[in-house]
Formats: structure tokens, C-alpha cells, sequence
């Protein structure tokens, strides 16, 4: 499991958030589609979670400290209302210390949502999340 699809499995268990969506409905890379039609099989607000990159520093034998940068867009056909999700997400990751399994000793920092235009009138927030985590360093033999 990715620090993302971790991040995904947290915000999917906060009753906050889960009651503004309506559900569980927070995804990992992308909504759920109709193979046939490619529509989303799930109605808005969702939000989805992917990684934007990152790097790795080796801080000793046996552990790696991760910096990744985690972009969470939420996808509303309300602005206040996509707001409000965007801001639960913000106070739900804001200065978060802990363990978030598999990641150890996990950091996070989280940008001000951004809100943009989104597809048909939909609203659209962006929030950049920035996470330090701890992996155990492995080599290539």
C-alpha cells in the first residue's frame, strides 16, 4: 500500500468527512467508472488522492525518510459545500504526527485549498499535502 491509498483508508474512516460525502467516497488516483461509458459510477462530491512525486533521503542503515507531495482534489456541483469538504480534509491532515500503517512516523503540512472550475459547472478544490514518513531502507541486492 501506497502512502496515498493510506491517506485514502484514513479519510474514508473520518465520520466528518464521510458524512459531508454522503458515504465513503474518497479515491485512490481516480473515480470509479462504467468500463462501457467511462462515466463515474458514483455521484459528486467525491474526493480523489494521488501522489505528485517526491523524493527519498537515506537517513540511516536501516531507515529512509519519504517526502511526498499528495494532491487532493475535491470534486463538488456545489461551492460552499466543496468547500466545507476541502476544509474538513485540511483540519483532518493539518500537523497530523503518527503512525499511518504501512508508513511510519508520519508528518503532515497542508497547503489552503485552492478552488478552480471544474467540468459542466462542477466546483473543483485542490489541496496540496505535503508528507514526511519513515520506510525501511531496502537495497537492490
Amino acid at each position: 500500500m501506497s502512502i496515498e491509498q493510506a491517506v485514502c483508508v484514513y479519510l474514508n474512516n473520518l465520520t466528518t468527512l464521510t458524512n459531508l460525502l454522503g458515504g465513503r467516497k474518497v479515491y485512490f488516483s481516480r473515480v470509479p467508472q462504467d468500463p462501457q461509458s467511462g462515466v463515474p459510477t458514483v455521484k459528486m462530491p467525491w474526493v480523489v488522492v494521488t501522489n505528485a512525486g517526491g523524493g527519498r533521503l537515506k537517513d540511516s542503515g536501516i531507515t529512509t525518510e519519504a517526502r511526498d507531495t499528495l494532491q487532493i482534489y475535491v470534486e463538488d456541483t456545489s461551492y460552499i459545500h466543496g468547500q466545507q469538504i476541502a476544509e474538513a480534509i485540511r483540519r483532518a491532515l493539518e500537523f497530523y504526527r503518527g503512525d499511518m500503517a504501512p508508513e511510519r512516523d508520519t508528518f503532515f503540512e497542508v497547503d489552503t485549498p485552492r478552488d478552480l472550475d471544474g467540468f459542466q459547472g462542477a466546483c473543483r478544490f485542490i489541496v496540496a499535502v505535503y508528507v514526511r514518513y519513515r520506510q525501511t531502507t531496502t537495497s537492490p541486492n
